[in-house]
């Protein structure tokens, strides 16, 4: 089982992926605060950070890059999900720190495998 974070500030959405997670084997925690994520993830037990990129305020770059400056945290798996698929954003989103980039809407196949491809071996559901 992984730990994983969720942080979304669309109450629909970060239901969604909480409860698909649960369901494949995962423990969830998540948030819709960027600011309380920043705070919190330092002293949670992480294997991937799932981040909305499109926040109000603080948004999934800063998010990325506070993350980042954790020495803990640095190897954290970040995927990022954005509804602004453009080149610029993915650039910018791995030039914060992002590990993945997937597009909205998606299929949860896909976020399925960008989810494995991040997860350690050791971490995937039966």
């Amino acid at each position: 089982m992984a730990h994983l974070f969720v942080v979304d500030d669309d109450d629909d959405h970060r239901d969604f992926l909480t409860m698909h997670f649960r369901h494949v084997g995962h423990d969830v925690v998540a948030l819709a605060d960027p600011v309380a994520a920043i705070e919190l993830a330092p002293v949670l037990p992480l294997d991937l950070l799932v981040l909305d990129w499109v926040m109000p305020g603080t948004g999934g770059g800063e998010v990325c890059r506070a993350l980042r400056a954790v020495p803990w945290l640095r190897e954290l798996p970040i995927l990022v999900l954005t509804a602004q698929w453009t080149v610029e954003t993915r650039a910018e989103a791995m030039m914060a720190g992002a590990s993945a980039v997937v597009a909205k809407p998606f299929a949860l196949t896909e976020l399925s495998e960008r989810v494995s491809e991040l997860l350690p071996r050791s971490d995937q559901p039966a």
